[in-house]
């Protein structure tokens, strides 16, 4: 399936009340389940961080694996795909990581990640060196199902057998990355909890747009351009359409069963239409 791609002058057409709120009723649903990390069966219990341009997600494991008194296996998943170079960008904006943008370059996403937990978490370097923390890297993977296999591939040649595995992914596709893990580990006796945040799209008087996260504000540079989020967003309820043409059993078999609630493809429908129509 090709990428659904929407030009920012389209765009600029959904930035009525309706349409931001058709959005965020999508990419709510898109970013769920959540599941809040928590202390239970730390020692069966594994964390996935799949590389994207959203540094929160980065840093809301390091934050939780820091905090930590329990000894902890972590994955960091992702090679270069065709959206690397965001997470590039990602790391030349940020106020803080910019400091190492020349050496995130070119580099694969997993190996991204470890070096800004290494720059910036120097507990968890305390921490790999006194072996409470396991740090396992796929830097081979380019896609969404890639993640789950080269995951699932690392646990199984270090002989890690969780019963609980913590999915982290951009919350767009946190919907997707829960049903693939689900179908690449059917055979283990695994849990697969996914952990998101749920970004909103606010929309000022003067018609510009603005990002909440739990009612608080959050800076632009942080998250995405409204033009590729309302890509991703309407981009993704084709592939997970359990139908002919979507990922789903029906169609290509690369995810488990999604359910979409009516007043979510209605939602999108409004969007996409709205989109054919400027």
């Amino acid at each position: 399936m090709s990428a659904f791609v929407a030009r920012p002058t389209k765009v600029q057409s959904l930035l009525t009340s309706q349409g931001v709120e058709d959005i965020n009723t999508v990419s709510s649903f898109l970013a769920s389940p959540s599941h809040a990390f928590d202390r239970l069966h730390p020692a069966h219990t594994v964390y996935v961080l799949i590389g994207s341009a959203i540094l929160p997600t980065a840093e809301a494991v390091f934050d939780h694996v820091s905090d930590s008194a329990y000894p902890i296996t972590l994955v960091l998943a992702g090679g270069i795909g065709h959206s690397t170079s965001l997470l590039y960008d990602a790391v030349s904006r940020h106020p803080r990581y910019s400091l190492i943008a020349s050496r995130v370059q070119q580099l694969p996403e997993a190996q991204v990640f470890k070096l800004l937990m290494v720059e910036f978490w120097p507990d968890l370097v305390d921490k790999l060196n006194n072996g409470t923390l396991t740090l396992l890297v796929d830097d081979r993977s380019a896609n969404c199902g890639g993640n789950a296999i080269e995951a699932k591939r690392e646990l199984d040649y270090h002989g890690v057998k969780p019963k609980r595995l913590f999915i982290i992914q951009d919350p767009t596709m946190n919907r997707r990355t829960h049903a693939t893990f689900k179908k690449v580990f059917n055979e283990d006796e695994v849990e697969v909890l996914p952990w998101s945040f749920f970004p909103k799209l606010s929309l000022s008087d003067d018609g510009s747009v603005a990002w909440e996260v739990q009612g608080q504000k959050m800076n632009k540079r942080e998250l995405w351009e409204p033009a590729r989020f309302v890509s991703l967003v309407l981009g993704e309820i084709p592939r997970i359409r359990d139908d002919a043409v979507g990922y789903g059993p029906k169609g290509a078999g690369y995810i488990t069963h999604v359910d979409i609630p009516e007043e979510v493809e209605q939602a999108w429908r409004r969007l996409n239409n709205a989109l054919e129509s400027a």
